[in-house]
C-alpha cells in the first residue's frame, strides 16, 4: 500500500508544527504545504489522490469555500478542516456543508486531533481494494489461535502497512487487552446487547489504538450474560468495522455455537488453526464443511500451529491428504518467545522479529492480501479411515 500523504493548505505556526508531530508518529508523509486550494489542484491535478489527507486551515472563511474548493478538486481525498473554535455554529456548519471529513478546533488539542485523525473515512488508508473480515479460529481449544490472530493483524498493520482492525469476536473472557497491555473503556460485549445492534459511531469510539495502523475491539476480560440479540449484534459490529478500516481480523473462539458459526460464515476469508493431533484433525475437517457451506467465503487457509516437521506419521503432506485440503501451511513452534512478548504486552514481531514464526505469519498475511488460492487434492493417506471419503473436498 502507498503510505497516506498529506497536503497541508494555508496550515501555518503552530499549527504546522503539531500536525507534523503527529503525523510523523503515525508514519504519514507531508507532501507540501501550500498557500491556497487553486496551488493544490494546480500542482497535483489529475493524481491520485484515493490515499491523500488535505489539512485545511478554514478559519478565514465564512462559508467553506477552501473546503468546497479541495473537494470538487480532489473528491476521493479525506478532508481535515482547522475551525476557529471562537467561531459561530454557522461557520462550522458551513465547513461540514462544504465537505470536511472531520473539525479540529484551534487551538489545538493534540488528542482531539488524533482522534479526528482515527476517525478519518477508511478512503484515505485505502488499498484500492474492498475491505474484507478474516475470520481466525481454533478448530480445538488451546492451539493458539488468538496468538496467530493477533500476530497476523500486526504483520498485515505493519508489514503491509494496511489499515486493520483486531476484534475479539467473543463476549467475556478476553486475552488481547491484556496480552497487549491497553484498557479498554468500551467492550464488545457493551456494544452488542441491544435490540438493534450498534452504530458505527458507537463501534468507532470502542476501538483502541494499539500501535499507527491496528485499533482493538477488545472483549471483556470477566464473565459477562450473552443476551438473545448477540449474534445480530456482533454481525453488526463486524459490518460496521468492515466501514472503518481495510483489513478486519477477527479472533472467533471455537465454541461450536451460533456465534461461532455465524461469524465464520459471514467472513470473506477464514483462516482455521489447528495442531497435530487426531482430535484437531478431526474438526478440522468437520470445520472445513462447515465453513464450506458459506456462500460469503471466498478464501479459506488452514494452519498446523507449532508444528514439529521430525513427527513423520503427521506430516504436512499426510495432513494435507487426510483434509483432502492442499496447500495446508505450517507455523514452527517458539513457545518461549511468544509467551514472553505477551508477557511484556507487546507483539511477538516487536520483541522478536528474527523469529521463525513472524516469518510464517508474513507469508499467510500476504497470502490473506493477495487473495491466494487454496485448492484440493484427492482422498488418500495414513488417516483416511477416520473420515472416509464421503467428506468433499475442502478449499474454496
Amino acid at each position: 500500500m502507498s503510505p497516506l500523504k498529506t497536503i497541508l493548505v494555508g496550515v501555518a505556526p503552530p499549527e504546522a508544527g503539531i500536525l507534523r508531530n503527529e503525523l510523523s508518529a503515525r508514519a504519514i508523509a507531508i507532501e507540501a504545504e501550500l498557500k491556497t486550494p487553486a496551488e493544490a489542484a494546480g500542482r497535483f491535478a489529475g493524481a491520485s489522490e484515493s490515499n491523500w489527507l488535505f489539512v485545511i486551515d478554514a478559519r478565514a472563511s465564512t462559508d467553506g469555500a477552501p473546503i468546497r474548493a479541495v473537494r470538487s478538486a480532489f473528491p476521493t481525498a479525506s478532508v481535515l478542516a482547522l475551525a476557529d473554535a471562537a467561531g459561530t455554529a454557522a461557520a462550522m456548519l458551513a465547513i461540514n456543508r462544504a465537505g470536511a471529513d472531520q473539525v479540529v478546533s484551534v487551538p489545538v488539542n493534540r488528542q482531539d486531533l488524533r482522534d479526528a485523525l482515527d476517525r478519518l473515512p477508511v478512503r484515505s488508508q485505502s488499498t484500492g481494494r474492498a475491505p474484507i473480515l478474516v475470520v481466525v479460529s481454533g478448530t480445538i481449544t488451546g492451539c493458539g489461535s488468538s496468538t496467530v490472530a493477533a500476530s497476523l493483524a500486526d504483520e498485515i498493520a505493519h508489514g503491509f502497512q494496511v489499515s486493520t482492525i483486531l476484534v475479539e469476536a467473543r463476549l467475556q473472557m478476553g486475552v488481547h487487552a491484556m496480552n497487549l497491555n491497553v484498557r479498554p473503556t468500551i467492550t464488545i460485549a457493551d456494544l452488542v446487547g441491544g435490540t438493534d445492534g450498534p452504530d458505527a459511531d458507537q463501534v468507532q469510539k470502542a476501538l483502541i489504538e494499539v500501535s499507527p495502523g491496528l485499533r482493538l475491539l477488545a472483549a471483556p476480560q470477566d464473565l459477562v450474560h450473552a443476551g438473545p440479540n448477540a449474534v445480530k449484534g456482533l454481525l453488526k459490529t463486524l459490518e460496521h468495522c468492515k466501514s472503518l478500516a481495510t483489513v478486519v481480523v477477527a479472533d472467533a473462539p471455537c465454541h461450536y455455537d451460533d456465534l461461532h458459526f455465524e461469524t465464520l460464515w459471514s467472513a470473506d476469508q477464514v483462516v482455521l488453526i489447528a495442531n497435530q493431533s487426531i482430535p484437531a484433525l478431526r474438526a478440522t475437517r468437520m470445520m472445513i464443511d462447515a465453513v464450506n457451506r458459506s456462500t460469503s467465503v471466498k478464501e479459506l487457509h488452514v494452519i498446523l500451529n507449532r508444528y514439529d516437521p521430525s513427527i513423520d506419521a503427521m506430516s504436512v503432506k499426510k495432513i494435507s491428504e487426510t483434509l483432502k485440503f492442499a496447500g495446508v501451511r505450517t507455523i514452527p513452534n517458539d513457545y518461549s518467545n511468544v509467551m514472553r512478548a505477551a508477557s511484556e504486552g507487546v507483539m511477538l514481531r516487536s520483541f522478536a522479529p528474527d523469529s521463525p514464526v513472524v516469518a510464517s505469519i508474513r507469508a499467510l498475511a500476504a497470502a490473506v492480501i493477495g487473495q491466494s488460492s487454496a485448492k484440493t487434492v484427492k482422498d488418500s493417506g495414513l488417516f483416511s479411515r477416520l473420515f472416509g471419503s464421503k467428506n468433499r473436498a475442502g478449499g474454496s
